[in-house]
Formats: C-alpha cells, structure tokens, sequence
C-alpha cells in the first residue's frame, strides 16, 4: 500500500470514528431528554483512567472512587479515541486492501505457531495434550 492511501485510510477512519461517536452522543441525549433514559458519563471512564497510574484498575463502585482532576476532559478524549480506533479496525477490515490481507494472515500465522509451541505433551491432540493456559484441543475420547 502507498503512503497516499495510507493517509486517506487514516483520514477516513478518524472521521468516521468521530462522526459515529458523535451520533452516538446525539442519539444518547435525545435519549436522555425525550424519554428520561440515563446516559453514559464519560467522567466515570476518565476517572477510572485516572486511577489506573496509581496501580488502581479495579473499583467496587466507581462512584465512590475519589474525584481526579481532569476527569472529565480525559473521559470525553477517551471516549472519542475508543470510537476511532473501533473505525480503524473497521477501515482495515473493509479496505479490501490485498497487503492488508496478507498482515492479517501474517498475524494469524503468528499466533498458531506460538499456540504451536504451548502445546505440552508427546503428541498433538492426545488426551494428555493440553495448551498451557488449560485449553487445548485434546477431547476425553481420544487415545
């Protein structure tokens, strides 16, 4: 791919991804005025960002987590990059783009040689082979 189509890939993908969190945000605040549904506060996910330097990823209630500055401004920032990474993956997915293609493969290829190399045991697919996190592909009626 040329660097031209990378840069209209990138260009399209962030203004998709801002022009579908932002309908999103519209649809939620009509939402929230015509029919007095509650909407996602954004302040909670900066505030749970903002927690996370200080070794904090998991809260009770975030509610009651205690209040950071910028939290706010954080979690509209992040709100919006999660909606154009989401169309960067979608642009990528849809690009129809051959070398992208071949990275995806490449990428899958990775991964099953590195599944590969987890399996413990003699043999593949023997009752005893499990992958190292418990999951393999062994089945109870196999010798």
């Amino acid at each position: 791919m040329n660097v031209a189509a990378d840069k209209h890939y990138i260009a399209g993908a962030i203004a998709i991804g801002i022009g579908a969190t932002l309908i999103m945000d519209l649809w939620n605040l009509f939402l929230k005025h015509a029919f007095r549904i509650p909407s996602l506060n954004n302040c909670l996910l900066g505030r749970w960002l903002r927690h996370m330097p200080g070794g904090t990823l998991r809260h009770a209630n975030i509610t009651a987590a205690s209040q950071k500055p910028f939290e706010c401004t954080v979690g509209w920032i992040a709100h919006y990059t999660i909606g154009v990474a989401f169309a960067l993956v979608l642009v990528v997915l849809t690009s129809g783009d051959p070398s992208i293609g071949r990275a995806a493969h490449d990428l899958r290829m990775v991964h099953a040689s590195s599944r590969d190399r987890n399996m413990v045991g003699n043999r593949r697919g023997s009752s005893r082979s499990r992958s190292v996190r418990g999951i393999g592909n062994a089945s109870p009626f196999t010798r």
